[in-house]
């Protein structure tokens, strides 16, 4: 069974040691907090003098760090990982960090002949510890499938989405989608709250209604679009009256209605709200 290394054992890599550990994988274990790595070699792990000979001793190697200066030093540094590089192993990075920094040493790990594979880890601890975590992968494509049993054990589902620093890139998207919903939502329920609508009302509301039919956006992507009554927009601009007339801040929605109004003046009538917003976001990849 292949041998798994992991540098760092904080909250979230000590949670996906121990997932392989419950499925009886080797496991070899260093972080600058020895605590950490006792913890782990009471379970069954070994513990590693540091990066190189952790890379020495495993066949795959997982990083759980924390900067991208981080990062670089603990796979690149002076007794990093590159100095315990065997051909072929497998280096997965799952930090928090830029892709740049994950292409620039993705190239260092496999000049030395290993094989680098991103995995952006998409949950907070509290979904790692359900056992519900994705991981967006990207880099060696073959890596990705050899490696498809480890992260079976350590999460619900991975998907490969392309070359180097693609994972880190749609990371990134997701979390500002996540950021712009949660704000929308809280505008929306300041909104309510101030017309004496109960919170509890649009939240309840909320928890059986899906905010957006991916379906449809795959469908919209691929140019087939429809043309109907939008009521989204009529009920938002309902709101912003509303708005303006008790002085309500709404800026998130504000921006929207900016946003209407100038697909409309680009001739885009009659879209519903979904195929419009991505009708005015579609003129910026022609630029």
């Amino acid at each position: 069974m292949v041998k798994v290394g992991f540098i760092g054992v904080g909250q979230m890599g000590r949670l996906l040691a121990q997932f392989l550990l419950k499925d009886r994988y080797p496991v070899v274990v260093f972080d600058i907090d020895p605590k950490c790595v006792d913890q782990l070699v009471g379970e069954g792990a070994e513990a590693a003098t540091g990066p190189n000979d952790l890379t020495a001793k495993a066949d795959v190697v997982i990083t759980v760090l924390t900067y991208p200066k981080v990062v670089e030093e603990v796979l690149c540094g002076k007794g990093g990982v590159v100095e315990g590089l065997t051909r072929d192993k497998i280096v997965i990075e799952t930090s928090s960090i830029d892709a740049e920094t994950s292409i620039r040493v993705g190239r260092e790990i496999q000049s030395r002949g290993g094989r680098y594979l991103e995995a952006a880890l998409i949950g907070p601890p509290p979904v790692v510890a359900a056992k519900q975590l994705i991981f967006l992968t990207a880099g060696d494509e073959e890596s990705a499938r050899q490696c498809e049993p480890l992260f079976q054990s350590m999460g619900k589902k991975s998907i490969y989405v392309g070359g180097p620093g693609k994972a880190k890139l749609v990371k990134i998207a997701n979390a500002m989608v996540y950021a712009v919903e949660t704000t929308a939502l809280y505008e929306a329920l300041a909104w309510a709250m101030r017309n004496d609508v109960s919170p509890e009302a649009l939240i309840e509301l909320r928890r059986h209604r899906i905010s957006v039919n991916l379906d449809q956006i795959t469908e919209i992507l691929k140019g087939n679009l429809t043309r109907r009554p939008n009521w989204v927009i009529k009920d938002v601009y309902h709101g912003l009256m509303n708005a303006d007339a008790k002085e309500i801040p709404m800026p998130l929605v504000s921006t929207i209605r900016t946003m209407v109004q100038w697909a409309r003046s680009q001739g885009m009538e009659n879209y519903p709200f979904s195929e419009l917003m991505w009708k005015l976001y579609e003129q910026t990849l022609k630029k």
